[in-house]
């Protein structure tokens, strides 16, 4: 089998574990690892794995493609995991293989699961203190993951900047989700920008930029921003903020009082109290 894996080292595992939290990833499982590193010439090399969970102990044996690299993305090929109980006879299959041992690493690893795609979270105690993040799954939604929880969030300022650079009339699109909450003030920073827009603000797009579709009706602008195309809401027409349509601020309450997500259920108190500000 083939691991498609992104990695890096950060300063703080929060940011990310807080990601997951906000967007559907299930804490799968939270151990301390000792992962003893074996290698050979044919540049592969095998793992001994022992995970410790509330007194249980697993030992596991794999084998990978021995691939050093810089790059945050590393493909290579690797074996899936057998567990064992019996030390010598795995020694003596390292031996017999020509393995030799090289380090061994001490860490705590949390791993949080969204379908086809998973994150490791590795504090290590040895052989120095550091924290590792690393994301491996399904290529496409990986590659799509990856770049969103590293890309830089935007506060207000930057949000308006990258809104004067939109080529689509003002009155052909609203301003959708968390962003719209930045604009008026609620939230502090978005991870991009989603808009509506209208028939004749699609066909704008469509002749100023290369649209990619998706399953779900939305599209892809850019790297920052998407965008879906319905009609006005008669009931909950959008709101003129900063010089900028935003969704009609009820609106979007009911979608957050409709929603199980957990971000979107920490979000409802700070429009609660927009709204109570409205009416007084």
């Amino acid at each position: 089998m083939q691991e498609y894996e992104y990695s890096k080292e950060v300063k703080d595992l929060s940011k990310y574990i807080k990601y997951c939290e906000d967007n559907g990833f299930i804490l799968e499982s939270k151990f301390k690892q000792q992962r003893t590193i074996y290698r050979k010439d044919n540049k592969t090399m095998a793992r001994i794995t022992i995970n410790e969970s509330d007194g249980n102990i697993v030992k596991e044996l794999d084998f990978k493609e021995d691939k050093l690299s810089s790059d945050e993305l590393i493909v290579r090929k690797e074996s899936l995991s057998i567990e064992f109980s019996d030390d010598k006879a795995v020694d003596s299959i390292l031996e017999f293989l020509d393995y030799k041992k090289d380090n061994t690493l001490i860490r705590t690893r949390y791993t949080y699961k969204k379908g086809n795609v998973k994150f490791e979270f590795d504090e290590y105690e040895k052989p120095e203190k550091k924290n590792i993040i690393a994301l491996e799954g399904e290529k496409i939604l990986v590659d799509q993951i990856w770049a969103n929880v590293n890309r830089e969030r935007m506060n207000k300022e930057e949000l308006l900047d990258l809104l004067r650079t939109l080529k689509i009339s003002k009155d052909e699109f609203w301003v959708l989700s968390s962003s719209s909450l930045v604009l008026r003030g609620i939230y502090p920073d978005a991870g991009d920008l989603d808009i509506a827009v209208t028939n004749a603000g699609l066909e704008e797009l469509k002749s100023n930029y290369d649209l990619k579709f998706k399953d779900n009706g939305w599209f892809i602008v850019n790297e920052l921003v998407e965008g879906v195309c319905t009609q006005k809401s008669v009931e909950y027409l959008p709101e003129l903020v900063e010089g900028y349509y935003l969704q009609n601020i009820k609106e979007y309450y009911n979608y957050l009082n409709s929603s199980q997500r957990p971000k979107d259920i920490q979000r409802i108190p700070m429009v609660e109290e927009y709204i109570r500000k409205l009416v007084k």
